[in-house]
């Protein structure tokens, strides 16, 4: 770990891999925000709308813990 990092095909290729979550991460963030219906919980399956500037730990519905 010592010096400049060497630019091989494994780090261009782990790059490409972090970039391309990045992305479908935000994309998926964008699509739930435009639908205005909330995200589905992962116990109860209800919708949970999200409110800006505010983080929910637990599901109104069902109290268990948001994933």
């Amino acid at each position: 770990m010592k010096g400049e990092p060497e630019l091989s095909l494994q780090w261009f290729i782990g790059l490409g891999i972090a970039v391309t979550l990045g992305v479908a991460y935000l994309a998926e963030e964008i699509v739930w925000m435009s639908k205005r219906q909330g995200r589905p919980c992962g116990h109860c399956g209800e919708k949970v709308q999200m409110k800006s500037f505010r983080v929910l730990a637990t599901c109104p519905h069902c109290d268990q813990p948001l994933e």
